[in-house]
């Protein structure tokens, strides 16, 4: 394998808007992912109009102090010099604009951490003018997977993932099972620009398999889940990117775990079933919920609402484009004398109407499964897509991964079965890319207690409704993160490995 220092022949370059940071004077941005054959590109905005950019690029990051060529001035570079002679000069303009750089189709680049930063030219007291913050790209191939350079504070999987800005937060998590996990109260934080991770603001309160939603004012709910010591919490907080700080909020009205939730239209939070304790197989039937209820940002409070009808474990909540809710499958549990049943998965359907509180029925699925709501994805076109999940007879600890996928079409109310997924697979990553396609990353396959990592990756295209295979992931996962990024890169944080007896603080990128 040649050395990466192989690509400084054909360096070129660019830039994107964004807020300015408090390392620059203007901003400097990526408006692509790094993939190699293809143009990189950034956009500047804010620079000085009428002026010359001079945009730097470097394999390493500094800092240079600009005093070696102005004595007067304090600042310093983020990028080192060794790539000083492929430097160049675009003019600003309007004080906006774009730079672009092809990049080679070389395989031995792949993984190569570049640091960008761009200073204007001439300065008024100084020789150089405004600076730019600093950015940081990976080169990697396309639909390649490649290990990201940098690692979580702490290993941690089934945590929750939401955007704060163009950065993205993973809250909680931490490790053991879906019928056996314990929580964190840490949160890390992922650095767009950077590409960096550090730690964040603790929550109120340890948790992993919680549920998080992005409101509409740009704070985020957390709630339920499981603490460190695995008791089901009722609990719920508030993150608040303004402050960067969570903030207990009203209880749910009851303990949940193995739930799901939705955003509402209105902006209100749905969460349903559940249970209230996952201290063992038969404790956690035998408290299994068929309660819902909505939280209202105004007040901070919780509503039950009408029942689902069955008391389900692990279901599916999604929010229709018609502003209806797809409530589907789970682990249904049914009790005799107040002693659970042999429990099974199904495909049983439902829409829930906020105006009007009444749940009505919705054609059942093609495949019966549960667990699934950790990869559902609601596409372009308002279909929704269902990918995997577990399918179980009488033994819930014994429920195993499927490979069958579908789609819903809530305007005919009618589900389509697609051509299987490669691989069985449960707590994976879906994740809608800028294209409108489904990237379907790493999993699970075996049972929910003792579960097979993958390293599968497959990409959904929603207008052929076809499967295309990816390169495998670096490392096989489950339970992970994953989350698009404003560059068009997806990135996979952390998650399960050893059959998930161990939690995984490494990242890596796909350029789908």
């Amino acid at each position: 394998m040649r050395s990466h220092s192989a690509f400084v022949p054909s360096l070129a370059v660019l830039f994107t808007t964004a807020a300015l940071s408090a390392q620059g004077s203007f901003a400097l941005d990526k408006t692509t992912d790094g993939r190699l054959a293809f143009v990189v590109g950034f956009d500047f905005a804010g620079a000085p109009a009428g002026s010359t950019l001079l945009f730097m690029t470097s394999s390493t990051s500094g800092p240079i102090p600009l005093s070696i060529v102005d004595p007067a001035d304090p600042r310093a570079l983020s990028v080192g010099l060794e790539l000083a002679p492929l430097w160049f000069t675009v003019p600003t303009g309007t004080g906006s604009g774009q730079v672009g750089l092809p990049t080679p189709n070389d395989a031995s680049l792949a993984g190569l951490m570049l640091n960008f930063q761009g200073l204007t030219v001439p300065g008024s007291s100084l020789v150089f003018g405004a600076m730019s913050n600093p950015v940081t790209q990976q080169l990697g191939l396309a639909s390649t997977p490649v290990g990201l350079p940098r690692n979580l504070v702490t290993g941690r999987a089934l945590a929750q993932v939401f955007r704060v800005g163009r950065d993205v937060m993973l809250a909680g998590g931490g490790q053991g099972s879906l019928l056996g996990a314990t929580g964190l109260a840490s949160t890390e934080r992922y650095d767009f620009r950077g590409m960096t991770v550090a730690a964040g603001p603790s929550m109120t309160t340890p948790r992993a398999l919680a549920f998080a939603t992005r409101l509409s004012d740009g704070r985020v709910l957390v709630c339920g889940g499981v603490d460190a010591t695995g008791v089901v919490l009722a609990s719920a907080e508030v993150f608040d990117p303004a402050t960067n700080t969570f903030t207990p909020t009203g209880s749910m009205t009851v303990a949940r775990a193995a739930f799901d939730g939705t955003i509402l239209a209105d902006g209100r939070v749905m969460v349903a079933g559940g249970t209230t304790t996952l201290a063992d197989a038969v404790a956690a039937l035998s408290n299994a919920q068929d309660t819902v209820e909505i939280w209202s940002p105004t007040s901070g409070t919780w509503t039950r609402v009408a029942s689902m009808g069955d008391r389900l474990l692990a279901p599916d909540l999604t929010l229709l484009t018609t502003g209806s809710v797809l409530l589907s499958g789970g682990f249904d549990v049914n009790s005799l004398f107040g002693f659970p049943l042999p429990v099974g998965s199904i495909t049983t359907c439902r829409r829930y109407n906020p105006t009007t509180n009444i749940w009505s029925s919705a054609a059942a699925m093609t495949a019966s499964r549960g667990a699934h709501g950790f990869n559902t994805v609601r596409l372009g076109d308002g279909r929704v897509l269902v990918t995997g999940g577990a399918t179980s007879g009488p033994d819930l600890t014994q429920a195993a991964s499927i490979a069958s996928a579908e789609v819903y079409n809530p305007t005919t109310n009618s589900w389509f079965s697609l051509p299987a997924m490669a691989a069985p697979r449960a707590i994976h990553s879906a994740t809608l890319t800028l294209s409108g396609k489904v990237l379907i990353a790493g999993g699970a396959g075996g049972t929910l207690t003792a579960p097979i990592e993958t390293a599968s990756v497959q990409l959904f295209d929603p207008a052929t409704n076809g499967w295309s295979t990816l390169g495998n992931l670096v490392t096989a996962r489950a339970g992970h993160a994953g989350a698009l990024t404003d560059d068009g890169l997806i990135v996979l944080f952390g998650g399960q490995a050893g059959g998930g007896t161990s939690s995984l603080n490494s990242l890596e990128t796909i350029r789908p």
